[in-house]
């Protein structure tokens, strides 16, 4: 467990290694005048503290609770808040917030699941990290962005956790992301198609999914999740032929209704590939 140090520098040292390739973690340096013109650095998750939260920092602290170590101040970071440090302290401060949105989320529309939320990638890639972000609550999940399209600008998210990850596939879909120019990137499948292994195969090489939990899943599992802004839908990869015969709800249900259900699954593509040519 490590302590929070009276020295300002080695405490915003531990915190931007922490989230060093954490796009959506915004710190911010203040002079706190309430404070005696104490340096401070606000961090919290771009898309769940609002504007409100930071000029209440700004004006004057209000409703907040101390925090001793770094552990506590990475918490509440993720979980939706904002933390304060402050020069001179050996303690940081959690200024509460609304949290992760709910404007702009939807309801996924392909993947219907019985079991598990509904909830659905929007149209921003950045409502669309945070919920990832709401599910994944550490520092170690890194999301780096990118623009394409020369004239679109189209903003990219790069998602992955650098634990679990096989760096080898990171480097690689790096590579791809700025191996291309186009004039504008509208939807993830253009990224599917410029990127891709080979481009005559009628089969997909690309794992999509427009739910939040299913794309966090992956995460964990060690895929690398790709987000387009002004797209609903997300790019899983790499994935294997079993990649696409599992549903959305198989992480909610017992392992053995869930096996015997992915064997029907097996069975019906044979009979379904095999039994018309048998019969022609």
């Amino acid at each position: 467990m490590a302590f929070l140090s009276c020295s300002f520098e080695e405490n915003i040292k531990y915190l931007d290694h922490a989230f060093e390739n954490c796009a959506d973690i915004i710190s911010l340096e203040l002079n706190l005048e309430y404070m005696g013109d104490s340096r401070g650095k606000i961090y919290f998750v771009e898309s769940a503290v609002s504007n409100v939260t930071i000029r209440k920092v700004v004006l004057g602290l209000s409703d907040v609770f101390p925090l001793e170590t770094m552990e506590d101040v990475i918490s509440t970071i993720m979980t939706g808040n904002a933390a304060l440090i402050i020069d001179g302290k050996n303690y940081a401060l959690k200024i509460r917030s609304a949290g992760y949105p709910g404007l702009g989320v939807q309801e996924a529309n392909d993947e219907k699941v019985l079991r598990g939320t509904n909830e659905g990638f929007s149209d921003s890639y950045k409502t669309n990290e945070a919920l990832i972000r709401k599910r994944i609550r550490t520092p170690e999940l890194k999301i780096e962005e990118l623009q394409s399209g020369k004239r679109t600008k189209t903003g990219i998210a790069l998602l992955y956790m650098d634990t679990i990850v096989r760096k080898e596939v990171l480097a690689e879909v790096k590579k791809r992301l700025k191996g291309f120019e186009t004039d504008g990137i509208l939807d993830s499948g253009v990224i599917e198609q410029l990127t891709m292994d080979n481009e005559y195969s009628p089969f997909p090489q690309y794992l999509t999914s427009e739910r939040p939990d299913k794309s966090a899943l992956a995460l964990l599992n060690g895929h690398v999740v790709i987000l387009v802004d002004n797209s609903p839908v997300a790019l899983i990869l790499p994935v294997n032929f079993s990649s696409f015969l599992k549903a959305a709800d198989d992480y909610y249900n017992r392992f053995e209704i869930v096996s015997f259900v992915r064997i029907l699954r097996y069975i019906a593509i044979f009979f379904a590939v095999s039994l018309p040519a048998l019969y022609i």
